[in-house]
């Protein structure tokens, strides 16, 4: 590789979630994924036949891969393609210090760590870093040098972004009255994934709590004034959360999407739609919890249902984190220590990670 000048970004490694590939790797993925809960094997085998109905392959390795292959296109139109972009997932192969170590071995000395999760919050955010740091101590324990990381903020505020919710919004609300259905009989719920509700007063930063809820509520009220911009006047609409888990007694954000639909039987309301703000990318929770769950519960009250699309490998989104990457580092971070912290379980301590901004 070409010298590189101090500070400079070599390197982009997208983190992911992760997914199984197959029916062997359903149940050791969910295992990874609830490591240290105690859920016993029977029940990780209840929750993956949703996976083990499609074959046990999840959609978000395609999609992280096809958001990767679009900043490697962004890189080359900014004339960076000699950035290398490596994948490396929380939960399943190719994991994190499986990323790290390659782009150790291909010679990158600073690199971006942009992760496919948008908003802030200890789900979404911090524990990614905690598992990038265990990764980076793991390949540090045996020997193996590991580029400086520098990481991208959380970006689901970027004006790039929101502006491609708004199209969403404006394109699928217009779907919905092409016919006879008028404005005030469509209903806009815009959803993320829900998160307990303790996690969710500990987002962001310490005295700036509920980041996370207040984040998604600026981005559904640009797309609800963007929708009134296009079409004369706003339609109803709720932020709506979905795929919660956990204990019964532990609450949770709400209203849950079937909730709320169910709700709107005998309202008026005769087209539903959904504009996934919370997902980047099609998964497990998008195919089956809104585009089957919340697709029955709405047919089961008679009601038009229209999912808008999640943001995939969009090009004006892979742009702008492709641009947030090259210039990591270089302006003030948002993470804080005690930025996003996650709720103690009885008889635990919280976990302590470095970060970076």
């Amino acid at each position: 590789m070409s010298h590189v000048n101090a500070g400079m970004i070599d390197g982009i490694v997208l983190v992911s979630f992760g997914g199984p590939r197959g029916e062997a790797d359903v149940v050791p993925f969910l295992e990874n994924v609830t490591a240290g809960r105690g859920v016993p094997r029977e029940r990780l085998m209840v929750v993956g036949e949703h996976y083990f109905a499609r074959g046990g392959v999840s959609p978000i390795n395609a999609e992280t891969q096809a958001q990767a292959e679009a900043m490697r296109s962004a890189l080359e139109r900014a004339g960076r393609g000699d950035v290398p972009v490596f994948v490396g997932n929380r939960n399943w192969d190719p994991y994190v210090h499986e990323a790290l170590l390659a782009a150790s071995q291909a010679g990158v000395r600073r690199a971006a760590v942009v992760v496919t999760s948008a908003y802030s919050g200890y789900s979404s955010c911090r524990q990614y870093r905690e598992d990038i740091a265990a990764a980076v101590a793991r390949l540090e324990a045996a020997g193996e040098r590991v580029p400086e990381l520098v990481y991208v903020r959380p970006w689901g505020l970027e004006p790039v972004v929101v502006a491609a919710w708004q199209r969403r919004a404006v394109e699928f609300v217009g779907r919905a009255v092409q016919g006879d259905v008028s404005l005030d009989e469509v209903r806009v719920l815009f959803v993320a994934h829900s998160i307990p509700e303790g996690a969710a007063v500990h987002s962001g930063p310490q005295g700036n709590p509920r980041t996370y809820e207040r984040e998604l509520m600026a981005v559904a009220h640009s797309c609800a004034q963007a929708v009134e911009e296009s079409l004369g006047a706003q339609p109803g609409w709720d932020l709506v959360f979905c795929s919660r888990s956990g204990r019964p007694e532990q609450p949770w954000l709400v209203p849950d999407i079937n909730d709320a639909i169910t709700a709107l039987q005998g309202s008026g309301v005769r087209s539903v739609v959904l504009v996934p703000i919370g997902f980047v990318a099609d998964h497990m929770e998008v195919v089956q919890d809104l585009d089957t769950e919340a697709a029955d519960t709405a047919a089961g009250i008679g009601v038009e249902f229209l999912r808008a699309p999640t943001l995939r490998d969009e090009q004006a989104v892979a742009q702008r984190l492709v641009e947030l990457a090259l210039n990591a580092g270089q302006e003030p971070g948002l993470c804080q220590v005690d930025c996003c912290l996650a709720p103690l379980r009885p008889g635990t301590q919280r976990p302590v990670a470095a970060f970076e901004g």
